[in-house]
């Protein structure tokens, strides 16, 4: 194929002396270039446009999907306020629906219903369902399935009353529960790693294989409590009332124990040789077997 500005160059007298079919025949090649290059072109201009319209297309779906998800937040903050039960639990699910699939919103719901469950947790009762469903969205691992490898801020439940709930399983990490009330509450298997509960109460509260690690529990209340094979480390137990609680089983590592109270405590099989702070006299009045490890006193 010869292009026009190359089938230009040769002169009319050299024209005359080509054969009159190679001459359309240059003539017809110049044609064919001219229309692949227009050709081109045009695909190359649709293919841009098509690609400026599924930009279009995909950013007016975002745009829509956050206009729904905001939609949807609005309804859940408003039926919380709704005089049913029904309706405040279909509130606070679907709160827990957009906390996980929307992880943008994930600090925004753990702060509405951690406010939620501090004003209305002195109510007694009367909104128990509503306050154990707020309370398995904010400490249920399930519900935070991002693995983004970041540890999570804990949530703000100081000075609490949540007498009776149900934190089985549930994730605590660095949570503030500091001056809460959480007596008979149960707490089997959680993780309750980095928690600030200073001058909490636990009072026969169930902490059975539950977690704690690098905790500040200063004069908290486990009075009656059970921490039967709980593993305890590196937490800060100065003042902290052990009365009559059952301590079977479970291991304290590099705990300060400074002023316990444990008399009638279970220490039956209990690890404590890694501690500081206890001595003869606080362990005087404790529950101990051939099974239980003490610190070199």
């Amino acid at each position: 194929m010869i292009p026009r500005w190359q089938l230009s160059k040769i002169s009319k007298k050299r024209r005359g002396t080509l054969d009159l079919d190679k001459y359309l025949g240059l003539e017809n090649e110049y044609r064919k270039t001219t229309a692949q290059i227009v050709g081109g072109l045009y695909v190359l201009g649709g293919f841009a446009f098509t690609w400026f319209q599924l930009v279009a297309t995909q950013h007016s779906i975002v745009l829509s999907e956050e206009r729904l998800v905001a939609d949807r937040y609005s309804k859940a903050i408003d039926q919380l306020g709704q005089s049913t039960t029904q309706t405040r639990l279909g509130g606070i699910y679907a709160l827990g629906s957009i906390s996980k699939n929307s992880p943008e919103y994930v600090s925004i719901v753990d702060n509405v219903l951690a406010s939620y469950v501090k004003q209305n947790c002195h109510q007694d009762s009367a909104l128990k369902e509503e306050l154990q469903a707020s309370i398995d969205i904010l400490t249920r691992k399930q519900f935070y399935d991002f693995q983004s490898g970041e540890v999570k801020d804990g949530i703000n439940l100081s000075k609490v009353k949540l007498n009776g709930f149900d934190f089985n399983k549930s994730s605590l990490r660095n949570a503030r529960l500091t001056e809460a009330d959480m007596d008979r509450s149960d707490f089997v298997e959680a993780d309750l790693s980095g928690l600030n509960a200073n001058g909490t109460t636990f009072f026969r509260a169930d902490l059975d294989r539950a977690i704690i690690e690098h905790a500040q529990l200063f004069g908290a209340d486990f009075s009656q409590a059970s921490l039967v094979g709980a593993s305890v480390k590196n937490c800060n137990l100065k003042l902290a009332k052990l009365k009559e609680a059952d301590l079977s089983k479970a291991i304290f590592t590099g705990c300060d124990m400074k002023d316990v109270d444990l008399e009638n405590a279970k220490l039956y099989g209990t690890d404590l040789r890694d501690t500081k702070g206890l001595t003869k006299e606080l362990l005087k009045n404790a529950l101990i077997d051939e099974n239980t490890k003490l610190p070199n006193i």
